[in-house]
């Protein structure tokens, strides 16, 4: 079943207005030009009606015919130029008529000439805008025609002004409906984006939504969200001194296990399958000493408050750092086969504590050692983006991630194309680590990545860290 896209509210709000005014207008527009229309017909109409009725008065006896085109020119005061009088003789009841319509109309000027004022040429040929009017005493009946085309000119400027006042309407209804519907979200814009940059924050210190807002509902809603917000912080300050508290209780019962299995191995006569298993369980060992640290440096970095700039007073160059990691992940190199393409085009001295840094690119290097298939490549490269900023780009020979993994990259114990449980790899806290590190010294890491092309991961210090 498909899901229609969202509108958005500012959008609806104008179009609901636009249509709701537009509609509003219509009937404004159409009840006013019926309403003058029939005003201004009943009106000339009785003037009309009142002109026959004073001719009719003077007409009393057959021979009165003689006298019609005198009354018909004296009682002519209106000068209604469109005005044609005709006289007959009353001898069919049917005369007695209010109005004929346009259908009889030829018919009726081709019987009779009417009298006063001549007809135009194209109302002889029927043309609607004639209306017919009668009056009738007991011996004649006084046809009026009258000549609407004036009329109908004067109703269609005012239905072309009522149409363009209605589109004019409508767009400027748009306009202010857009812009009132703008004006009504800006405190819950104001609240999205505060919410935003909660979502985006690593979980570092607790913060809030705005209360200052002048509208009841966006306030109620803030207080809702605040109170889960704070929620949130309780659970995660609770689950971030748990991690703290169990590694540090963890590692030195590991620490005191892992030299009792050292001393076996080098002071006891074992069997063969006694020292596999001795050495099985060492490793293992050590593997855990490994995830407990990693989660009190995790810890360590959550603990402190995230997006500033850290410098110090030590200084040193990326170029040395990259040939110190290399050299230490040499065996793990050369074990896979693995050639490095090292292209440093910006030799940068960088004023940011040397350890934490280290641990930073360690970290993203030994993922992408993990991940490179043998025989494969590593390339790493920097240089200065457009604004200055020093960017070390280090890209994997791996199968690459889909848009769905690279959002979970930096989750803990997330990793892809093999299981959590840890059977191979690392610990699943190296990206995790490295992002808490370099959100406490403003270190930007984006991922881009295409299935099947790599994955490449930009460290982007900023230009303030840089030594100039």
């Amino acid at each position: 079943m498909s899901v229609r896209s969202p509108i958005k509210f500012r959008l609806r709000t104008a179009l609901f207005i636009a249509g709701a005014f537009s509609i509003f207008l219509t009937a404004y527009f159409a009840a006013s030009y019926i309403s003058i229309k029939q005003s201004l017909t009943s009106r000339s109409d009785a003037e009309v009606y009142e002109q026959v009725d004073s001719i009719l008065s003077s007409l009393h006896s057959p021979g009165d015919e003689k006298d019609f085109l005198k009354l018909a020119s004296s009682h002519n005061s209106t000068g209604e130029a469109s005005l044609s009088l005709k006289l007959v003789r009353f001898d069919n009841p049917s005369h007695s008529i209010q109005s004929i319509g346009s259908p009889k109309l030829k018919s009726l000027l081709d019987l009779h000439t009417f009298f006063l004022k001549e007809l135009p040429l194209d109302i002889r040929n029927g043309n609607s805008t004639i209306r017919i009017l009668a009056r009738s005493n007991k011996l004649y009946t006084i046809f009026a025609a009258i000549n609407t085309i004036a009329f109908q000119e004067v109703f269609d400027d005012m239905l072309r002004t009522y149409l363009l006042l209605l589109i004019t309407g409508i767009l400027a209804s748009f306009v202010i409906g857009m812009f009132t519907a703008r004006l009504a979200l800006k405190p819950l814009k104001i609240l999205v984006d505060s919410a935003r940059s909660i979502k985006n924050d690593s979980g570092g210190s607790s913060q809030e939504l705005p209360m200052d807002t002048k509208t009841l509902e966006i306030n109620e809603l803030a207080t809702v969200i605040n109170d889960i917000l704070r929620v949130r912080d309780r659970n995660i300050a609770a689950l971030r001194d748990f991690t703290a508290d169990a590694a540090h209780e963890l590692r030195t019962p590991l620490t005191i296990l892992k030299g009792e299995l050292e001393v076996d191995l080098r002071t006891k006569n074992l069997l063969t399958d006694e020292k596999e298993a001795v050495e099985s369980n060492l490793e293992e060992v050590e593997r855990l000493i490994r995830i407990v640290e990693d989660l009190l440096t995790l810890a360590r970095a959550e603990q402190t408050s995230f997006q500033t700039i850290e410098t110090s007073q030590e200084s040193w160059k990326v170029s040395e750092l990259i040939n110190e990691l290399l050299n230490r992940l040499k065996p793990m190199v050369d074990a896979k086969d693995i050639s490095i393409r090292l292209k440093m085009n910006s030799d940068v001295t960088i004023s940011l504590p040397y350890i934490e840094i280290e641990r930073i690119i360690y970290n993203i290097l030994l993922n992408a050692i993990q991940y490179t298939p043998k025989t494969k490549e590593i390339s790493i490269q920097s240089d200065r983006n457009s604004i200055g900023n020093f960017v070390l780009s280090i890209q994997d020979g791996g199968l690459g991630l889909t848009s769905e993994q690279i959002a979970h990259i930096f989750d803990r114990f997330w990793r892809a194309g093999i299981s959590r449980s840890g059977v191979e790899g690392g610990t699943g806290l190296g990206l995790t680590i490295a992002k808490k590190l370099a959100d406490r010294f403003g270190i930007v890491i984006e991922c881009t990545s295409k299935v099947g092309e790599g994955t490449t991961m930009k460290s982007i210090f900023p230009a303030g860290a840089l030594e100039s």
